[in-house]
């Protein structure tokens, strides 16, 4: 395979995602690993990570934005650590690990300078395993409008198609806990309210069809009604009610 021509100074020069681009283009995607192993995985990612404090938009993320974001990126069985932490309507990378991070996202590095230069969607990145996530999904959505991790700063249609089946798995996932919550919640004060000796709650009665009424009836049985069979009323049988037998 013919080796790629010098691109250290070419990798220094890099301070816009769209020259990381157009470096990627010229490189070809079967040379990218042979560049970073001739420059060094540690200067690639730390000239890379020096464009994310450029490309934060706090007008897209908001005033009281914050984050922390822990990026975990491989290359030949390494993983190189490095954080950003977003607050007070900036950003700062720093190499390291964070001790708390809100997020956490593992890829390999030829995928990560594609998906920092627009080459790579992240929705497409992350539903075909190149891309993975721990932590605040929701807040690795909100990241392509924070850094613009599309072509032009604007989510591709493979994204919006991907953020709003991810939103809408979020969502069904969150009914489905609350549902869930309540009902057990619910079941949890009915099992305490029929234990409590205190209760005054009438004690149910039961009756069975066909055969005499009465608490201590035999066969099948209903709880929670009161025996209709021989009610009286004013000494006199309900209209409806079936005679009882003595």
């Amino acid at each position: 395979m013919q080796q790629p021509p010098d691109m250290t100074g070419l990798v220094e020069q890099v301070h816009t995602a769209d020259q990381l681009g157009m470096l990627l283009d010229a490189v070809g995607q079967d040379q990218v690993a042979a560049v970073v192993r001739q420059v060094g995985a540690e200067a690639v990612l730390a000239r890379v990570f020096a464009l994310f404090p450029g490309r934060f938009e706090p007008a897209c993320a908001g005033g009281g934005a914050w984050a922390t974001i822990q990026w975990d990126v491989s290359f030949d069985g390494e993983t190189h650590h490095w954080v950003l932490d977003v607050a007070d309507g900036a950003c700062r990378a720093r190499a390291g690990t964070a001790a708390r991070a809100r997020l956490s996202m593992a890829i390999s590095l030829p995928d990560f300078l594609r998906l920092v230069s627009g080459r790579l969607d992240g929705v497409e990145a992350f539903l075909g395993r190149r891309l993975r996530l721990r932590g605040d999904r929701l807040l690795a959505l909100r990241l392509g409008w924070w850094f613009g991790l599309a072509p032009g700063g604007r989510a591709s249609p493979a994204r919006r198609v991907g953020s709003a089946r991810i939103g809408l798995h979020a969502l069904r996932q969150a009914c489905h806990y609350t549902c869930r919550t309540a009902t057990a919640g619910l079941a949890r004060g009915l099992r305490a309210i029929r234990r409590s000796p205190s209760s005054s709650a009438p004690r149910p009665y039961r009756f069975r069809s066909g055969g005499s009424s009465g608490p201590t009836g035999s066969g099948r049985v209903a709880e929670g009604a009161p025996a209709i069979a021989g009610a009286r009323r004013g000494g006199r049988r309900m209209p409806g009610a079936p005679r009882s037998r003595g």
